[in-house]
């Protein structure tokens, strides 16, 4: 969409006041920098204001999630391209430390399996650390962050796909 049509969509006559209408923030850009900012819509439906909803602002703070893996996935590829990383390869040496699903331990994790959510990784209970905190905990049997194992499935890497947002995490740590 174009910065007017932004504009227009958020100048929009408001609907019923039941309407939900998701938050939608936006900026335009030209050579010289920000051209244009706006939004519209709901950052939160939960209470948080007098009528019980917050509106979205163009400073309004919020998660990428998604969208940062088409980054992730962009910066992978280029440093295949390079030759920096391989697809076929195990990432353990890369990594630092073993990444292993412990039912399969001679079974090597490739950046294939990363981004194919083939990797038999698995989101357990918690997929994020706090600062300071090591990725290789997440994988190390016996540590808590291992979460007895409920990071893996059952079946060998390529051979089983699960959605895992870790999977993202691990192929981030590669590209720093």
């Amino acid at each position: 969409m174009t910065a007017p049509s932004l504009i227009a969509l958020g100048r929009a006559p408001a609907g019923p006041d039941d309407q939900v209408v998701p938050g939608l923030a936006w900026a335009s850009f030209t050579k010289a920098g920000v051209s244009g900012a706006g939004a519209f819509g709901l950052a939160r439906l939960d209470p948080c204001a007098d009528d019980g909803r917050c509106a979205m602002a163009p400073d309004t703070k919020m998660r990428v999630a998604s969208v940062s893996k088409l980054a992730t996935a962009a910066a992978v590829m280029r440093l295949v391209e390079q030759g920096r990383l391989s697809l076929d390869a195990d990432v353990s040496g890369p990594l630092g430390f073993p990444l292993r699903n412990p039912a399969h331990p001679d079974a090597p994790v490739t950046l294939r399996h990363l981004l194919s959510h083939t990797s038999s990784m698995r989101d357990a209970d918690i997929y994020w650390g706090g600062v300071g905190g090591r990725l290789a905990d997440y994988f190390t049997p016996g540590h808590e962050k291992f979460c007895d194992g409920a990071r893996f499935a059952p079946q060998a890497p390529g051979a089983y796909f699960a959605y895992c947002n870790m999977a993202f995490g691990v192929m981030g740590t590669l590209v720093e």
